[in-house]
């Protein structure tokens, strides 16, 4: 049964089992908007997509023919698994590029913008879910599931934070596989600098097709280009942070 959520947003609700629609397309709607208007991304310059369950591996972006469409293998009422996976592939789906699944050129730089935007999404939803007075009982179970996350690859972090640079990582990550306990580690050392402004997600409308860039130079050169005011000096900080 397809079950609208907001404009050119819809999920398909056979598969994710019993859930309080509601609050999960409460959630949903709030990580699209959220992801929408901080990084000014006009929801008409994208795709409509569809909101799939299936049980084929990882959760994925994918263009369908025309269409867009977001698979997610979480269901019922864990709210934090809706908020981590739905996250991470409307990132994607914001960025906008081929859907093509080839990671060459920077795609494990978008990655880990999309596993940032999932950590992001949780901390946003602790503290939505501290402050609504029908749902503060359930912001400890959120926090617990994101100070879990954070402290998740410590092994990875702890290498990052000794070498002090991404590009040691640049052979493994430029691989064709994913990498994603590297993303996690990558998408850590940032995330506080997208918590203090979070108009820095305004990097995610110049990316556009992450594979097109041949080096990470390349890329960042792109998007200090691109930059407005409100997020310069941010940007600036995030690009010392990866060198």
């Amino acid at each position: 049964m397809l079950r609208p959520i907001r404009r050119r947003l819809h999920i398909e609700s056979d598969g994710f089992g019993g859930y309080n629609e509601p609050v999960v397309h409460e959630i949903l709607n709030n990580i699209a908007l959220s992801t929408l208007s901080s990084s000014l991304i006009d929801e008409t310059s994208i795709p409509p997509c569809r909101i799939i369950h299936w049980d084929m591996g990882y959760p994925m972006c994918s263009n369908v023919g025309d269409e867009r469409f977001i698979f997610l293998t979480t269901g019922k009422n864990k709210w934090c698994q809706w908020t981590y996976q739905f996250s991470h592939e409307y990132c994607h789906h914001a960025i906008n590029g081929k859907m093509c699944g080839d990671l060459g050129g920077q795609m494990w730089f978008e990655e880990t913008l999309c596993e940032l935007n999932s950590i992001y999404q949780l901390h946003l939803l602790s503290t939505a879910l501290h402050d609504d007075p029908r749902l503060s009982y359930y912001a400890p179970a959120v926090r617990e599931y994101l100070d879990d996350l954070l402290q998740s690859h410590q092994d990875l972090k702890s290498e990052l934070q000794s070498h002090g640079s991404v590009r040691q990582w640049l052979p493994l990550l430029y691989q064709p596989e994913y990498h994603r306990g590297h993303y996690h580690a990558v998408a850590c050392r940032i995330f506080p600098l997208f918590v203090e402004n979070p108009r820095l997600w305004g990097i995610l409308r110049h990316i556009g097709d992450s594979r097109s860039y041949p080096t990470l130079d390349d890329l960042l050169r792109h998007l200090h280009d691109t930059a407005d005011d409100s997020y310069r000096d941010s940007l600036d900080r995030m690009i010392n942070l990866l060198s």
